[in-house]
């Protein structure tokens, strides 16, 4: 089942799940016939006030019971929530979902909108579906406060920097274009970008969408690098807004041959590309195919949010399934191993990949640089002079000359 979200983005909001608990002891006070209570989030701080993690959205629960006379009675019940940020010019959020039975009402609330704010939660039970009409038609109320963690909430693996400054940045960026990242994502972009900070790089993103992240690569490189901004859905004033002297922003279809070879065709080489567009499999294919053999070498090429590729549906994919990018993917590792491709369009480039590296939900392909790699073949090396498992030296064959 679903309920509306009432906000300026227009986005829609689901109810997860209705589960069946035994009826507390304790009553509300507003009316005797109806309880509701917060379940998650709960356990306020000294303060009376809620601190929930650094995420896009938070798991929510609350208890809602009434009585059966009023649950038969022919009336509409509703378990409504209204969410309202500290800040005036932060979203309100409010919706209802259909009450029919006693239990817990889970839902995502999200949270993205409200970084480093007090939000007020307020969860009622209503006789009408509509979460504008006043407050006295509430039979319940629970309300209570939260605050999201200024640090970003992530789990570090052991090669992870401790003094990553993607991470510094992010934890400082609390007004500005909205930015949405996998919080795994900043070691992995450090780990393999942070030589190429402070220098005259050239970055391609894919999905600008609202412009944060294009601030964040800013502050990361520096101004010596050039930046270039492509999407499929400008909003108004989005030039105006993202270009400058060396930011350029590109409106076009992923899967359009014509439109990249415009843009390479008109740009420098590029030193690093970020796909994070419309994460489709032949999107994230075609665009590989296209700027590949444009990525300059010892650049980096990152494609984010891999987990679409097994979403059927929406996004055409599945496990195994042909076309989507994680089998392209597995097809490159036999390419850079081998040197050799059934890709017409890569079969002068597809040679120069140096290294793959797949993490969950993204992946970071390197190119090599000429002279370093060769795809197919590697220098063996030795060293110490006891072999006790050789029988003997291998006499060289010579060539005379005829």
């Amino acid at each position: 089942m679903r309920s509306s979200l009432a906000h300026s983005a227009g986005c829609q909001l689901q109810l997860l799940s209705l589960s069946l608990v035994w009826l507390p002891a304790a009553l509300d006070a507003s009316d005797p016939r109806a309880f509701i209570r917060w379940v998650n989030p709960r356990s306020p701080n000294e303060h009376g006030v809620v601190d929930v993690p650094s995420a896009d959205s938070l798991s929510c629960e609350v208890f809602a019971w009434i009585d059966d006379a009023l649950l038969t009675s022919g009336s509409s019940w509703s378990v409504c929530i209204q969410v309202a940020g500290s800040d005036k010019g932060l979203p309100s959020l409010s919706f209802c979902e259909e009450f029919h039975k006693p239990g817990l009402v889970s839902f995502h609330l999200p949270l993205y909108r409200f970084d480093g704010e007090t939000i007020d939660l307020l969860a009622e039970i209503r006789r009408s579906a509509d979460p504008e009409v006043r407050a006295d038609a509430a039979f319940a109320s629970d309300g209570l406060q939260i605050k999201k963690w200024l640090r970003m909430t992530r789990v570090s693996p052991a090669w992870s920097d401790d003094t990553n400054p993607l991470v510094e940045w992010w934890d400082s960026y609390r007004s500005g274009l909205l930015a949405g990242k996998g919080a795994h994502y900043f070691d992995v972009y450090h780990r393999h970008l942070s030589h190429l900070r402070g220098h005259p790089v050239h970055l391609l993103e894919i999905g600008v969408a609202n412009g944060g992240s294009l601030e964040m690569w800013k502050a990361y490189f520096g101004p010596a690098a050039q930046y270039t901004g492509v999407d499929c859905c400008p909003w108004p004033g989005m030039r105006a807004r993202l270009e400058d002297n060396r930011t350029s922003i590109w409106i076009g279809d992923q899967v359009d041959v014509s439109f990249w070879k415009a843009l390479v065709s008109s740009q420098p080489p590029l030193d690093i590309v970020v796909d994070d567009g419309g994460h489709k499999g032949q999107q994230q294919v075609a665009s590989f195919r296209a700027l590949w053999p444009h990525v300059a070498p010892g650049g980096i090429y990152i494609v984010e949010d891999l987990q679409f590729n097994y979403v059927e549906g929406e996004f055409e994919g599945g496990l195994r399934r042909e076309g989507t990018w994680i089998e392209r993917l597995k097809d490159l590792v036999d390419e850079m191993q081998t040197g050799r491709t059934e890709d017409l369009e890569l079969e002068g480039s597809v040679a120069s990949i140096a290294a793959i590296s797949i993490y969950p939900n993204m992946c970071v392909i390197e190119k090599s640089i000429p002279g370093a790699h060769t795809a197919g073949s590697s220098v063996q090396v030795s060293a110490g002079n006891l072999g006790p498992a050789l029988d003997s030296i291998e006499v060289p064959t010579m060539r005379h000359p005829l």
